[in-house]
C-alpha cells in the first residue's frame, strides 16, 4: 500500500513539473509584441482601457519585453514600467491596477517577508499577537 501511495505521489509531482514547464515554454515562445498584447488584453479586462491607453501601454510592455534584465535591474525596470502605466490611468483605474499588482505580488511571494505585499495588515497582526500574549 505504501508503494502505491509513494508511486502516485511521484507521478503527481512529475505531472505538476511538466505542466509548469509547458506554461513557461509558451511564454518563452511568444514574441515581445505578443506578450505585450496579452498583458494589454488582461489589463483591458480589469481596467476598461481607452484605445489610446491600450496603444501606449502596449508600447511600454513591448519595449520592456525586448530587454533582458538581471536581479535588481529587473526589479527597477518593473517598478518603472508600473509607474509609467500608472501615469496613463485615471484615478479609478489606478486603484484597480494597484490592487491587481498587490494581489500579483502576494501570489508570487513578493510580499514584505511578513506574508503581506504591503504593511497595511502588519499592525493588525501585531495587535492580535500582543493581545494573545497578555491573556
Amino acid at each position: 500500500m505504501k508503494k502505491i501511495i509513494l508511486t502516485m505521489a511521484v507521478v503527481f509531482a512529475a505531472m505538476q513539473t511538466g505542466f509548469a514547464q509547458t506554461d513557461t515554454q509558451k511564454d518563452e515562445q511568444l514574441t515581445p509584441g505578443q506578450r505585450a498584447e496579452q498583458k494589454v488584453q488582461h489589463l483591458d479586462k480589469k481596467l476598461s482601457l481607452t484605445d489610446e491607453q491600450e496603444t501606449k501601454i502596449k508600447t511600454l510592455y513591448g519595449e520592456f519585453y525586448e530587454q533582458k534584465f538581471t536581479g535588481q535591474d529587473h526589479k527597477t525596470a518593473v517598478k518603472k514600467l508600473n509607474d509609467d502605466i500608472l501615469a496613463l490611468l485615471d484615478d479609478e483605474q489606478k486603484a484597480k491596477f494597484s490592487q491587481t499588482m498587490e494581489h500579483h505580488d502576494h501570489e508570487n511571494g513578493k510580499g514584505n517577508g511578513n506574508g503581506h505585499s504591503n504593511g497595511k495588515n502588519m499592525d493588525k497582526n501585531k495587535d492580535a499577537k500582543t493581545k494573545n500574549k497578555t491573556k
